[in-house]
């Protein structure tokens, strides 16, 4: 009898309400192309903090979110970074679709000056070698 009443108690919690939701987060471009990117979930009310990666195809699912609000943040190289909020409130999936801007110029990554160097003397010794002029730094052509 005592495992019958516990089986019939552990089957209804089984299907009891559910505190958690899922995110599904789809990122894209401006021109609506998929990207790739990282992807930080906070939330302070539940002590939450999970990192994604999306796919190929810019897609990212979050499963068992405790109910409450998040910070989504949306990291790629190139792009603007992306910050939002969005409260989870159901069992149901939300859908939640972010379009990242491209970075302003003055963000993009700029060669080392170590490279630029060695990319500058690559150009002196092509031109040397083509003009005839003298022998190129670093024995790359024989001209005279």
């Amino acid at each position: 009898m005592s495992c019958c009443l516990f089986l019939l108690l552990w089957t209804a919690a089984q299907f009891g309400q559910s505190n958690t939701g899922e995110l599904r987060l789809t990122v894209t471009d401006p021109s609506g192309l998929p990207i790739q990117g990282a992807v930080e979930l906070v939330s302070e009310a539940n002590q939450l903090r999970q990192n994604l990666e999306t796919d190929t195809q810019g897609a990212a699912v979050a499963r068992r979110l405790p109910f409450g609000m998040y910070h989504v943040d949306v990291q790629r190289e190139g792009f603007a970074t992306f910050s939002g909020l969005i409260e989870i409130r159901s069992a149901l999936p939300t859908d939640y679709h972010v379009t990242l801007g491209l970075a302003p110029r003055s963000t993009w990554k700029r060669p080392c000056s170590i490279c630029i160097r060695r990319a500058r003397q690559t150009a002196l010794a092509r031109r040397l070698c083509s003009t005839g002029q003298r022998r190129c730094p670093g024995d790359r052509c024989q001209t005279s």
